[in-house]
């Protein structure tokens, strides 16, 4: 946490507002006798988001560090089910949030499509429980998603479908925060429509999505539309 503060106050990341909070990518957590005592892997990933984000609170007091940073950390992999024991008196649920990624989902169903059985089910059961009336972290949520990435970067795919369907849906479970991974700037394509329709929900998750791409088309090809 002493070499966070300084890159955050005057160091390569002097300018950031947001720090992400991540372990490896699918990586292994310790499995010993110590490790195993502070709980399951979500349990471990809020207790560091919020030693991290106390350690900046303090710079902030002591007048180290001039500004807010919040902390990001993920649900995602082995973190996506969520806690299952109380976190640390004083944890800042204003300045720690959590961020949702549901990678190895469907995209056929939606996710909350209980039929969907080899994916979404497992995934969405994790994720709701996150927003239920027994949950731990009181915390803000934002949404992390892979349309036009991952294992689609190179297809011309589009994802109107679930897009309408579950911007409306984490709206309603009180996401209000978007993180769109690996945004592609060039060999657009139809991906552009996604882009688009991902910034248009963003700002009203209840926009009507057909009136949404006329529009887009429209603007786009004109005649041709």
């Amino acid at each position: 946490t002493r070499g966070l503060v300084d890159d955050l106050a005057e160091g390569r990341w002097r300018e950031a507002d947001v720090l992400n909070v991540w372990a490896l990518d699918g990586g292994r957590w310790c499995e010993c006798e110590n490790c195993r005592q502070l709980g399951s892997a979500t349990d471990r990933m809020l207790r560091l988001a919020g030693q991290v984000r106390s350690a900046l609170a303090v710079a902030e007091r002591a007048g180290k560090l001039h500004r807010t940073v919040q902390v990001v950390f993920p649900i995602y992999h082995e973190t996506l089910p969520p806690p299952t024991r109380p976190l640390p008196a004083g944890f800042d649920y204003e300045n720690t949030i959590a961020v949702m990624f549901p990678i190895s989902r469907c995209y056929e169903h939606r996710l909350d499509d209980t039929r969907c059985t080899e994916y979404n089910a497992a995934i969405w059961k994790d994720l709701s429980a996150w927003f239920g009336p027994e949950r731990i972290y009181r915390g803000s949520f934002m949404l992390g998603e892979y349309y036009n990435q991952s294992r689609f970067r190179s297809l011309p795919m589009l994802f109107t479908r679930p897009m309408a369907a579950e911007l409306p849906l984490f709206f309603d479970q009180g996401v209000r925060h978007l993180h769109f991974m690996h945004v592609c700037v060039d060999h657009l394509g139809p991906k552009r429509l996604t882009n688009y329709l991902f910034a248009r929900l963003g700002w009203n998750p209840t926009a009507d999505v057909p009136s949404v791409t006329r529009d887009y088309f429209q603007r786009c090809y004109g005649p041709a539309a």
